[in-house]
């Protein structure tokens, strides 16, 4: 699940929870405020927000590491292009990208982000 680095471990000592994000979305308090809803995603491991002069878009990389559905990728994706094209620069001249998962880590690792960073 995102922040525990199940992912390094073998599959066979994960907790049954660690497919689902069932941790994440018990304890991540983004969740308890409902961002999903509130940015529009209408899904708490990908959402946004402003605050100030900046627009944080935060979405899930975890996701292309525990083989979710493509639906879910799909949806998340349209969320950022839609979201993104969104932003007003004049009124929020900053957009801050967040993700759990490292950008820069060894080259075959880096194809999870193809499909966002296209």
């Amino acid at each position: 699940t995102p922040g525990s680095c199940v992912s390094c471990a073998p599959a066979d000592a994960l907790p049954l929870s660690a497919g689902n994000f069932t941790e994440y979305r018990t304890r991540f308090h983004a969740v308890t405020l409902n961002a999903g809803a509130n940015s529009g995603s209408n899904n708490n491991l990908y959402y946004s927000f402003s605050q100030g002069l900046t627009h944080f878009v935060v979405f899930s990389a975890e996701a292309y590491a525990h083989s979710q559905s493509a639906a879910f990728l799909a949806n998340q994706l349209a969320f950022m292009k839609a979201d993104l094209a969104a932003v007003d620069r004049s009124k929020t001249p900053w957009v801050v990208g967040l993700v759990h998962r490292d950008w820069l880590m060894l080259p075959e690792a880096f194809l999870f982000f193809g499909p966002v960073l296209e």
